[in-house]
C-alpha cells in the first residue's frame, strides 16, 4: 500500500466517521428493531458473495469493509481475534454478546455502500451468514490456524506473510501496521499461545485441516469453466431432465469428490437446490 493510497484510505475513514455521527440516531433505532435473539460467545464466521461472486474488486472496497467492521465492533462491544478477506468470501474469529445484531449491521452497511458504488448489483452477500460457535481451546486454535492459512492453502501466496489482507501481520508488527488504522485486532491470544512470530508463522504455513478419520482435506480451487467441462463429459450429450435420480446423484457426487466442485458450482448445472446437493454428498 503506497503513501498516496493510504492518504486516500485515511480520507475515506474520516468521511465514514462523519457519516456515522450524522446517522447514529437512526442506526440505534434500527438495531433495536432488528434484534431477535441474543447469541453470546466466540464464533467462526464465514460469508460468501452472492452466488460466489467477487466481493472485493479493489483495495478501496477492502478498506471500506474493514472500516465498517471496526465501527460495528466498537458499537457492539465485540472483539475481533482474526480475519481474512479473500476475493469472494471472508472469515472472522470474534467474540460478541449479540452475534445477530453484529453481523446484520456489518452486512447491511457494506451492502448499502457497495450498491451505491455498483448500482447494477441487486444482492451482495449470500445470506444467512455462516457461523460456528467455538467452545474449546483446541477448537479455537484449529479454527484460528485454518483462517490464517486460508490464502496460502488457496495458493494465493507462497507463505501467509505475503498476503496483506488478513490480521496475520498485525500481531507481531514492531510499529503500527497499516491495517491498524482501520481495524483493531485483539492480539492477546496469539501472543499467549505462540509467543513468537517465528513459531506463529511456522504453524500457520505448515497447517492443513484434518477430517475426523485423520485424513487430510486436500480440496482445491476449481474454476467454473473446469466444472462445466467435467459436467459435459459426465452427461455425454444427454438431457439432464431425462436422467434418472440414481444416475443424477452419481453425477453430483462425481462433481463434488472427483472434480472438487463446490455446492454452488454444482447447482449451476444440476436442477436441484443446494440443500439437496449437500444431502446427496453427505449420504
Amino acid at each position: 500500500m503506497e503513501k498516496r493510497e493510504k492518504a486516500v484510505f485515511d480520507n475515506m475513514l474520516i468521511q465514514r466517521k462523519m457519516f456515522r455521527q450524522l446517522s447514529l440516531r437512526k442506526t440505534v433505532r434500527r438495531v433495536k428493531s432488528r434484534e431477535v435473539r441474543e447469541t453470546k460467545g466466540k464464533f467462526h464466521i464465514f460469508v460468501r458473495g452472492f452466488a460466489s461472486r467477487t466481493l472485493f474488486h479493489s483495495d478501496e472496497e477492502r478498506v471500506m469493509f474493514l472500516i465498517i467492521v471496526n465501527e460495528v465492533l466498537e458499537e457492539t462491544g465485540s472483539k475481533m481475534f482474526a480475519f481474512i478477506l479473500m476475493d469472494n468470501h471472508f472469515h472472522f474469529i470474534l467474540e460478541s454478546n449479540n452475534l445477530s445484531i453484529l453481523m446484520g449491521q456489518i452486512l447491511f452497511r457494506y451492502s448499502r455502500w457497495y450498491k451505491r458504488k455498483w448500482p447494477a448489483v441487486v444482492k451482495v452477500f449470500d445470506t444467512p451468514f455462516g457461523s460456528s460457535p467455538i467452545k474449546r481451546p483446541t477448537t479455537f486454535k484449529d479454527t484460528f490456524l485454518y483462517v490464517m492459512s486460508n490464502a496460502k492453502r488457496a495458493k494465493m501466496c507462497f507463505k501467509h506473510q505475503d498476503y496483506f489482507w488478513s490480521s496475520a501481520n498485525q500481531y507481531f508488527s514492531t510499529g503500527t501496521h497499516l491495517l491498524d488504522c482501520y481495524i483493531k485486532v485483539d492480539k492477546g491470544y496469539v501472543l499467549e499461545e505462540f509467543g513468537s512470530e517465528y513459531k506463529f508463522s511456522q504453524e500457520v504455513n505448515s497447517y492443513f485441516p484434518f477430517r475426523k478419520d485423520g485424513k487430510r482435506v486436500l480440496r482445491k480451487y476449481v474454476s467454473d469453466n473446469q466444472v462445466a467441462e467435467y459436467f459435459k463429459r459426465l452427461v455425454n450429450n444427454r438431457d439432464i431432465k431425462m436422467i434418472d435420480k440414481a444416475s443424477l446423484d452419481c453425477i453430483i457426487k462425481s462433481l463434488r469428490f472427483d472434480c472438487s466442485a463446490t455446492y454452488i458450482q454444482i447447482s449451476y448445472h444440476i436442477p436441484r437446490s443446494v440443500d439437496y446437493i449437500r444431502k446427496v454428498c453427505k449420504s
